[in-house]
């Protein structure tokens, strides 16, 4: 089953940004990968993305800045984040500024990737079939 909804990772690693796309690619899903977090703002303004996976250690941008413009743009976008640099307090901006989870480089289990990623889908799907209960009652 393909999924509709459109990912973007970000990631300064290219062994990272190669690896999710191959691994979310063969789950069906439609992903792009960008290694700059600037230009992955600039793609985010651009497509429709519904979900962002991103690193918070990045050169240019950080990840929390990332996650806090692209919430800016677009209120109901996803966000998973992946890391390798933990601290609590990195984990808990991430979380303030609207990160669904955080998964810790490297990946035990790519499968958990998968569940967030699916986790982060139903809440989309509920969100809009809250939105759509609401407009027909509006029009009712």
């Amino acid at each position: 089953m393909i999924h509709n909804y459109k990912i973007l990772v970000v990631d300064d690693e290219l062994d990272i940004t190669s690896m999710l796309k191959r691994y979310l690619e063969l789950e069906d899903f439609k992903v792009d990968v960008c290694n700059d977090p600037v230009q992955a703002l600039e793609l985010i303004k651009q497509k429709n993305y519904k979900i962002l996976i991103t690193d918070l250690m990045m050169p240019n941008m950080s990840g929390i800045e990332l996650i806090k413009e692209a919430k800016l743009f677009n209120g109901l976008i996803q966000v998973v984040v992946i890391t390798g640099y933990v601290t609590s307090e990195n984990i808990i901006l991430a979380f303030k500024h609207g990160a669904n989870n955080c998964i810790f480089k490297p990946f035990k289990n790519m499968e958990m990737i998968k569940q967030e990623i699916e986790q982060a889908i139903n809440k989309l799907e509920r969100i809009f079939q809250v939105l759509n209960e609401k407009l027909k009652l509006q029009r009712d």
